[in-house]
């Protein structure tokens, strides 16, 4: 059984700069993350040069556009993903692999991350359309929500950081995904209910809320969460 392939490769919507899209854990049953559970990983990088090098020098806008959790260095970056692990491994392991088709009984039901790393809007929104039409289940995020093929709307959530931008993305005509600092009321949000805060009482494996407007449902919020925590309670 295949576990792992690249399923796109071209240039960067957001930049022009050469990226690839990978899937990973096409095999798996099982898993260590308590919050996803089992799924499908998909990771977006620049192909020319590692993660490491790519947060370093702010090449990795490329795959995050202008997302406030990254820096343009490796100093105050909020974002929850460690580059230099998970991300660098997929990048050593993939990059000169060829572009595959993901077959056929390998992808209907299963639960898919669109992404584990990058952000979805730098990759023709006719792939992850496709993906969907087969996946049926999956979770997805984007920070561009403003400037991004609109038609994503229907699979990804918009991810926001204030009250402020949950209103714009609504008006916008997206499903918001918030990170509320403490001190911030729900305001009609429900939490995340795979996430501490809820009891962990379910996976995003399981769980079918995060599929942008193609699930109707409520927009979700979270408490700042994850191993660089500190930087994302005092990022602006």
């Amino acid at each position: 059984m295949m576990d792992g392939a690249v399923i796109w490769r071209g240039p960067s919507l957001l930049t022009g700069d050469p990226i690839f899209v990978v899937v990973t854990g096409l095999g798996r049953v099982t898993s260590k993350n308590t919050k996803t559970g089992p799924m499908a990983q998909v990771w977006i990088l620049r192909e020319d040069i590692p993660p490491t090098e790519a947060v370093n020098n702010g090449g990795d806008d490329a795959i995050c556009g202008d997302c406030r959790h990254r820096s343009g260095s490796n100093i105050g970056r909020s974002c929850y993903v460690i580059w230099w692990t998970a991300p660098m491994q997929v990048w050593k392991t993939y990059r000169q692999r060829e572009t595959t088709r993901l077959p056929f009984e390998q992808v209907v039901g299963r639960p898919f991350r669109v992404s584990a790393y990058g952000d979805p809007a730098a990759v023709p929104a006719e792939l992850w359309h496709g993906l969907a039409l087969f996946a049926q289940r999956w979770t997805g995020y984007t920070h561009q929500w403003r400037t991004c093929d609109q038609s994503l709307r229907e699979l990804l959530m918009a991810s926001v950081d204030t009250p402020e931008e949950r209103s714009e993305a609504l008006a916008l005509g997206w499903r918001t995904f918030r990170v509320r600092r403490e001190h911030e009321p729900l305001d009609g949000d429900i939490v995340c209910p795979a996430s501490e805060e809820a009891g962990m009482r379910t996976t995003c494996a399981k769980c079918r809320l995060c599929q942008g407007t193609s699930t109707k449902a409520k927009n979700i919020a979270i408490l700042p969460h994850g191993q660089r925590v500190k930087w994302l309670r005092t990022a602006p």
